[in-house]
């Protein structure tokens, strides 16, 4: 003290002389006045430390923050597709149970397409049942039945191509030997020749034909005495179309000299009509029979075909069902069973149920408006009660434990009015606040209370912790030292003494209890005066 004393003195003597010598010793006069007071107070018996005394208390920790009130459940509800929306059947303040339907949008070409598939599904579940169950006796005899007719079928066909055979060759043995063999000398002679005068290029191709047609007919019909076997009848029906073609050929070259006649001195015009007559009608005879044969052999088969087909169908049913049928058709049944489930996903974005029950506190549809995609529509809180949401310092998050009391006050109420609560849940993970870490808290309510509502500024008061009857001091006491804890007593003779000692709990009051070191009525120095 006496040293700052006079560094102060030394100061002011320096600065004092430029002021003039009176005002020199007016003013150290002052000063000497002023430090002497200060002298007599500094001896005037004012204690130099501030103590307080160890004593025996109850200990509580309370971590406090601010939150606010929010349903425990709570949803809002939106449309997955956009449409007009056909019927809202709540209102705001609407009491609703889990699975209600709230709303729902225009969906009447979904549900058609849906039982058109529901239809699908079961037809298919049928035809599975069938083969399941296998080929019965009365559908085996069906099936014989059917295929004895078909055979049937196929014999009529096969005499009825035989006979088409038979008439062409005679329809073609009386158009060449009876209609144009008039116009022929020696017509079945290696030398036919054509009796009455035409163009030599035709008729040297009429006579050279004449050979060829009567050639083909003496070998057509020594064939068709083999007719009777089914390979003989296919050849013979080949044969028959290739030498009606000949003879179609040959009467179109006939009917070209023919018409090209004109009467003369021994052909009159009676005679040319009748032989462009013959011709005509040999012509039409040939082309009714190719149609003929045609028919027949189309015939022939599809009776061969309908055979074939009613035979395989007759041993299917004797063979029963293969896993491979029954594992298709299962197969199919799964197809048509996803369409439909997938109808009825769609139908499901158009209808909007509430998951939990509750009371509707929004709504925002209209019976004919077009509802948006995943805007709020219908809100619902749960039934089961409120909740409190808070954010905690990183500071203080390691005191708190999930099951921890709160006391809880909230701004629309007086302080008076407690609500209390405890801790349900503790975030794993930060929330940034600010630039600040902050885990966020749950707290549920102890009981239910009409007077808590969703939205409600909570006060929360968190006991972290208790101790009973354990000796305290203030915290401010307590400082660190050679790794340690101390604190300073002060003895009856006035002696200061450093005291090592264990702490343990730290109280929200500003107090620490204090496990070792003191006991209970020590002297504890809080602060010391210089």
């Amino acid at each position: 003290m006496y040293e700052k004393f006079m560094s102060l003195f030394s100061i002011i003597v320096r600065r004092t002389k430029a002021l003039g010598w009176k005002l020199a010793a007016i003013f150290v006069v002052f000063i000497i006045a002023v430090v002497g007071i200060f002298l007599v107070y500094r001896d005037s018996g004012v204690p130099r430390y501030e103590f307080v005394e160890a004593v025996r208390k109850d200990l509580t920790g309370e971590v406090s923050v601010t939150g606010r009130v929010q349903p425990i459940e709570d949803v809002e509800l939106s449309f997955e597709k956009a449409s007009r929306v056909s019927s809202v059947r709540v209102r705001v303040g609407s009491m609703v149970v889990r699975g209600s339907v709230l709303a729902e949008l225009d969906n009447g070409d979904l549900r058609a397409n849906l039982a058109q598939a529901d239809a699908d599904v079961k037809a298919e579940e049928a035809k599975l049942a069938e083969l399941k169950r296998g080929t019965r006796q009365e559908e085996i005899e069906i099936a014989r039945a059917e295929v004895l007719a078909a055979e049937v079928a196929f014999s009529e066909a096969q005499n009825n191509f035989a006979d088409k055979i038979n008439d062409s060759f005679t329809k073609s043995d009386d158009v060449v030997r009876n209609k144009v063999d008039q116009f022929f000398t020696n017509p079945r002679s290696p030398y036919p020749r054509l009796n009455f005068e035409t163009d030599t290029q035709l008729k040297n191709k009429l006579e050279f034909t004449r050979l060829v047609v009567e050639n083909m007919l003496v070998r057509w019909q020594t064939n068709l005495e083999n007719i009777s076997s089914a390979g003989a009848l296919d050849a013979q029906g080949k044969e028959a179309r290739e030498n009606l073609t000949t003879i179609k050929s040959f009467l179109e070259d006939i009917a070209r000299a023919v018409n090209a006649l004109t009467p003369t001195t021994g052909l009159s015009q009676t005679t040319v009509d009748s032989y462009k007559s013959d011709v005509s009608i040999a012509r039409t005879n040939i082309n009714t029979a190719l149609s003929n044969l045609q028919a027949a052999d189309e015939k022939l088969k599809t009776a061969q075909s309908n055979k074939i087909l009613k035979e395989e169908g007759l041993k299917l049913k004797q063979a029963g069902r293969t896993q491979e049928e029954i594992a298709a058709q299962e197969a199919r049944l799964l197809g048509v069973r996803a369409k439909a489930d997938s109808i009825r996903v769609e139908i499901a974005k158009t209808i909007l149920i509430t998951p939990i029950s509750g009371i509707v506190t929004k709504n925002n549809l209209k019976v004919g408006e077009i509802a948006e995609v995943r805007v709020p529509a219908i809100s619902v809180i749960g039934e089961g009660g409120f909740e409190v949401i808070a954010n905690v310092p990183e500071s203080d998050i390691a005191a708190l434990e999930k099951g921890h009391p709160a006391r809880v006050t909230l701004d629309a109420y007086t302080s008076d009015d407690i609500f209390f609560a405890h801790i349900i849940r503790i975030d794993p993970a930060e929330t940034i606040i600010d630039g600040v870490a902050t885990y966020e808290i749950r707290l549920a309510f102890d009981k239910p209370d009409p007077r808590i509502r969703s939205g409600m500024t909570a006060n929360i008061d968190i006991i972290t912790g208790r101790r009973e009857n354990v000796i305290v001091v203030p915290e401010r006491a307590v400082v660190r030292k050679d790794g340690g804890k101390i604190v300073r007593t002060i003895d009856e003779a006035g002696s200061v003494h450093e005291v090592f000692v264990e702490t343990g709990f730290s109280g929200s009051d500003g107090n620490v209890e204090i496990l070792s070191g003191i006991t209970e009525g020590d002297q504890v120095i809080i602060f010391e005066r210089e």
